[in-house]
């Protein structure tokens, strides 16, 4: 991966495992950095809220929003 490891959230060891090794690895920690850094300049907070409240619009006005 480009700017990180992806670890099943449930695998305290392999999440262990990667932080190791990013804190072993001062260059991979620093492009990891510079990679989600590229990334993340390339998201519009206002767009991505837009796209988020859409998605819970849509649930609530074809009932899978209900409760009871």
């Amino acid at each position: 991966n480009e700017n990180g490891f992806l670890v099943d959230p449930y695998d305290a060891d392999g999440f262990a495992s990667a932080t190791l090794e990013i804190f072993a690895n001062s260059e991979k920690a620093k492009i990891f950095g510079k990679k989600s850094a590229e990334i993340a300049s390339h998201h519009d907070i206002k767009k991505s809220f837009k796209k988020v409240v859409a998605v819970y619009e849509d649930a609530i006005h074809h009932g899978r929003g209900k409760t009871t």
